[in-house]
């Protein structure tokens, strides 16, 4: 009698099983959602791979949390550097052998390669060269059927706006130039220079004599507690002797650091006028000539690290922010 009364009202459910039904519902539609939707991101595997809790280990401090100072903000989160973070034995059971967790680290640290198809090979090249400065991630060449190729954030999410490929590979070599230029008049090779071989073995020997003389000072230093000892000199002799030598050891110091730096910077101008620059000038020059977009890919690999792409809401067509890091400015400043 009460088991038909609930029948009625519930559709052939208790009181009690009817909200979690409801709940599984729910369950089952995020589930789904995050299925076969395209939130569920490619991040979201690498997370997931990257977790040591499949493994049975917790990882705590990973955060620092601060009272923040900002009006409106309660906190200020950072994530601390991996050497802080601690690592504990979970309670739970290991999904997971650590063997292959610890070989899927090592296959993820060097699974990056640029984009290939293998029927052409590389097409875009500036594979592997320029980053989103938005989300960081890599920078794809896009083609269509009906307009011209494009250059996207690999990242679906982002809000980076694409451009016309052609701007951005323009936009690259007329910025490596514009930093050759620039290079170029740092060390001022336009000037008439003396001999290099001459101006090394002067700054060269120059240094060499400061450093003979600092070793001396340094030794008359050490001398003058002999000759306090002995009495040859009283305590303000003493004293003032050494406050001598210290101010010419300090001021002989200051002449070597500054004759080191003049001799490395006629060196790194021997290596921008013999190697570098011609170098880069050449790779220039030749770009625009190579018909393959893997042989230019491996051009701009010699002299670029990487760069940087953006473009907002409100830009259009050529406009947008690239910057660029030559591999040659952090080799040989």
């Amino acid at each position: 009698m009460v088991k038909n009364t609930i029948q009625s009202d519930y559709g052939g459910f208790s009181k009690k099983s009817r909200p979690f039904l409801s709940k599984i519902r729910i369950f089952f539609k995020i589930f789904f959602e995050l299925l076969f939707s395209i939130y569920f991101h490619q991040l979201h595997n690498s997370c997931i791979l990257k977790n040591p809790v499949y493994i049975g280990i917790i990882t705590w401090k990973k955060k620092e949390y601060k009272k923040s100072v900002v009006s409106g903000k309660r906190k200020d989160v950072r994530t601390r550097p991996k050497e802080e973070w601690i690592y504990s034995k979970g309670k739970h059971q290991p999904l997971v052998r650590e063997e292959q967790f610890t070989k899927a680290q090592e296959i993820l640290k060097n699974k990056y390669h640029v984009p290939y198809q293998l029927q052409n090979g590389i097409v875009n090249p500036l594979a592997g060269l320029i980053k989103c400065d938005i989300c960081g991630s890599a920078m794809v060449l896009r083609v269509y059927t009906n307009q011209r190729p494009h250059f996207i954030c690999y990242n679906t999410r982002c809000p980076n706006k694409s451009s016309r490929f052609e701007f951005v590979e323009n936009r690259v070599i007329e910025g490596l130039r514009n930093w050759l230029r620039e290079y170029q008049a740092k060390w001022n090779l336009s000037k008439p220079q003396l001999k290099t071989d001459n101006v090394i073995d002067i700054r060269r020997k120059a240094l060499q004599n400061l450093e003979k003389e600092l070793s001396e000072l340094e030794k008359q230093k050490g001398r003058l507690h002999d000759l306090l000892e002995r009495g040859i000199y009283d305590e303000e002799t003493f004293l003032e002797r050494s406050r001598t030598i210290t101010e010419r050891i300090d001021a002989t110091k200051t002449a070597i650091n500054n004759a080191e730096k003049a001799l490395n910077d006629e060196m790194q101008r021997v290596k921008a006028q013999v190697e570098i620059i011609p170098m880069v000038q050449n790779a220039l020059d030749i770009y625009s000539e190579l018909k393959s977009p893997a042989e230019k890919n491996n051009l701009l690999k010699s002299i670029l690290e990487y760069g940087t792409y953006r473009k907002e809401k409100h830009q259009k067509g050529d406009e947008f922010t690239l910057v660029l890091y030559p591999k040659l400015s952090s080799q040989y400043r």
